[in-house]
């Protein structure tokens, strides 16, 4: 197991380095529009100030995120340290019997728990809010199948990354 995990922190790494690497070789800018003759163009751009709706809407937002790095942070605390952790891989060990199947099995019944706990904040950031400052006209039905999409495409993507990052073990 110990070459298994060095194998796991070496992807991490040289995966880390890639997404590193690939911002640092993007432009600092974009390059410089072609000159125009038009002083329209180049003439500054009023704007308007800001609205109560859209100060209030900037405020709530910066405290949501907040909110959301507190409960992200929280989810995880309460799934390690009281045991539900260790109660998932139980489950997870049953219902996969090859050990891959039972990291993949863990992986959704993690992912389903946390989007459990989250759902009324992620029902509140993406619904209610978003109608009370009048940014959606989206219906509770739409919603909901948009928010169990993301929870199954999230399962998938998951899947993949973990066997992606246990192929050496696969192969080996």
């Amino acid at each position: 197991t110990h070459e298994f995990r060095t194998g796991i922190m070496r992807r991490m790494l040289a995966l880390s380095a890639l997404v590193l690497a690939v911002n640092l070789l993007q432009p600092a800018s974009l390059p410089p529009a072609p000159a125009s003759t038009d002083a329209s163009e180049t003439a500054p751009v009023a704007v308007p100030p800001p609205s109560d709706k859209a100060l209030s809407y900037y405020a709530s937002g910066n405290r949501l995120w907040v909110t959301d790095q507190v409960v992200e942070n929280g989810i995880l605390v309460i799934v390690l340290f009281t045991g539900l952790s260790a109660v998932l891989r139980r489950w997870a060990q049953r219902v996969g019997r090859v050990w891959y199947v039972t990291v993949i099995v863990y992986f959704v019944l993690f992912a389903t728990v946390v989007w459990a706990i989250r759902l009324p904040l992620t029902y509140y950031e993406e619904f209610v809010r978003q109608h009370a400052y009048g940014l959606s006209n989206q219906t509770l039905q739409k919603w909901w199948t948009d928010t169990v999409t993301t929870l199954a495409v999230s399962w998938v993507a998951g899947a993949v990354f973990a066997i992606g990052a246990l192929a050496e073990e696969l192969a080996g």
